[in-house]
């Protein structure tokens, strides 16, 4: 599985990509600290999923879908697992939502059965 990482917070990043390599069969293709390169990245390394800090800056509201119309599956990430954070989510197309205090745990299994799903909501 491709992924490229979308978060505006480096220990993020790091933290994700760590987990992520304990995984063989999932390769980072590329990393990215606002939504202007997250959008960059996938259209250049067109990723299976991007794994997306649905928090992250976005220079206009009209931009959010544009990593829906990609192709690429969204996996969203939050620190909090609200209602605003499904909201956020949901917006930029992400059809799952994880929280980030339990990467270590969720993330790879949850990537796994994403992977059959990879549509925009």
């Amino acid at each position: 599985m491709r992924v490229v990482i979308a978060d505006n917070h480096p220990p993020a990043r790091t933290a994700i990509q760590r987990i992520l390599k304990t995984d063989p069969a999932i390769q980072v293709l590329a990393t990215a600290s606002s939504f202007s390169e997250a959008v960059a990245e996938t259209v250049a390394h067109r990723p299976d999923v991007v794994i997306l800090d649905v928090h992250i800056p976005v220079e206009s509201e009209s931009r959010k879908r544009e990593l829906c119309f990609s192709g690429s599956g969204i996996l969203g990430v939050s620190f909090a697992n609200d209602d605003e954070a499904w909201s956020l989510a949901t917006e930029f197309g992400a059809t799952v939502l994880l929280d980030k205090t339990k990467l270590h745990m969720e993330l790879i299994p949850a990537l796994l059965r994403f992977s059959a799903e990879k549509v925009c909501a």
